[in-house]
């Protein structure tokens, strides 16, 4: 019987998490142990674009989503058509329901046939719906603001308990520090005592993101900040735009560009609301670039000065800020969540003045926070990575 990995989010792949999974399989099947994965049906997966990415894996089931989300979508495409925006909170919130909805109903299969194999669930909120002996949460990082500001933060927040006193939970797999601590604020020693808490960051392939001396050795002369995450409020991009505004009030950084890599959609409030914050006569330094392969990623690494991840809240080990400091481009990060467990050059505060700070300390110590970093980010190694994660699945498959 295979290894099930239970997720919202796997093809096509288009951020850290996806790609993630994609290790995870490789590692077990390494081991020669087979792996399921169960996600809903995404109507990106009709498109024709996704199929850039290679034929749809094998190893996937698609749950059906139930007519509810599917007229949920219609709606909401009919809607945006006369230009009226659905909150983010049900935008969110309805596909995470008809997940579990479908979850709860697939999960009797596997209880008929006594399951007893390894069930990785990345995010504990989707246990209740597949409770299955032998199961591990796999934690991305704390994913609701704190303090919970929406129904859906409250639900997240509150089924933490729930989830890490379940028999069936053997334990938590998470990639920072953050999720563990909120795991010991609603936990009782006793319960947190029959569990396995297992830190394990996220890696970074040094044989693909390092240190290229003959294009990146006067990487400052490039002149260029860039930021690769998909668009959207937590990950801090309109923040962004206004540090790099804030930044270009020096004079000695006029010149300076901004370059913006991540998925958006044209009619997004929030890509709007960030959008209009530019200058049109600084239209041509600060730029949204759209997606990009992930092979493409670190040659644009390494052609820039340095990086941000000024994310506001919902962070752990960021691939970003691991794949840009490897590639020798200093990452310059916020304070807060799986960022705290990274090397990265850390703004006082996620506001936009303390950002543009950052961003003028590490110029003036540009070569001194580049070496530390390059260093620094050796722990965090794919080989590191597959070796503990290999050990995990060999004790508990």
């Amino acid at each position: 019987m295979p290894i099930i990995h239970i997720t919202q989010h796997f093809w096509p792949m288009r951020g850290g998490q996806e790609l993630l999974i994609h290790k995870m399989c490789k590692v077990a099947s390494s081991l020669g142990m087979r792996t399921l994965i169960i996600q809903p049906f995404q109507f990106s997966l009709l498109k024709r674009s996704t199929y850039t990415q290679g034929n749809f894996p094998e190893n996937t089931i698609l749950l059906p989503i139930p007519t509810f989300y599917n007229l949920f979508i219609l709606a909401k495409k009919t809607i945006n058509i006369f230009k009226i925006d659905f909150s983010t909170e049900t935008s969110n919130y309805i596909p995470w329901v008809s997940f579990n909805f479908s979850l709860k109903l697939f999960s009797c299969f596997f209880k008929l046939f006594n399951f007893k194999k390894m069930v990785i669930i990345h995010y504990h909120f989707h246990q209740p719906s597949f409770n299955l002996s032998n199961s591990f949460i796999f934690s991305h990082g704390v994913i609701w603001e704190r303090p919970p500001k929406t129904k859906l933060d409250h639900i997240r927040m509150n089924t933490l308990e729930l989830v890490i006193k379940n028999k069936n939970v053997k334990g938590v797999i998470a990639n920072d520090h953050d999720y563990i601590r909120e795991i010991e604020k609603v936990s009782s020693e006793k319960v947190i005592m029959n569990k396995k808490l297992i830190f394990l960051p996220n890696p970074v392939d040094l044989s693909m993101f390092y240190f290229d001396r003959s294009v990146s050795n006067n990487s400052l002369d490039f002149k260029r900040i860039i930021l690769i995450r998909n668009i959207r409020n937590d990950r801090g991009i309109y923040e962004a735009i206004k540090s790099f505004l804030i930044f270009l009030n020096n004079e000695e950084f006029l010149d300076w560009t901004l370059d913006i890599f991540g998925l958006y959609e044209e009619k997004d409030s929030y890509y709007l609301m960030c959008k209009n914050l530019i200058p049109k006569s600084l239209e041509n330094q600060i730029k949204f670039k759209g997606t990009v392969n992930n092979s493409e990623v670190a040659d644009i690494y390494r052609k820039s000065s340095l990086s941000l991840v000024p994310s506001q809240s919902l962070e752990g080990t960021s691939l970003s800020a691991l794949e840009s400091m490897a590639c020798g481009t200093p990452c310059i990060s916020t304070p807060i969540g799986g960022l705290l467990d990274l090397p990265t050059y850390k703004s006082k505060s996620i506001s936009c003045d303390d950002i543009a700070i950052a961003i003028k300390e590490l110029i003036l110590n540009f070569y001194e926070i580049r070496q530390k970093q390059i260093e620094g980010v050796k722990k965090f190694s794919l080989e590191n990575w597959t070796e503990n994660f290999g050990n995990i699945l060999k004790d508990n498959y």
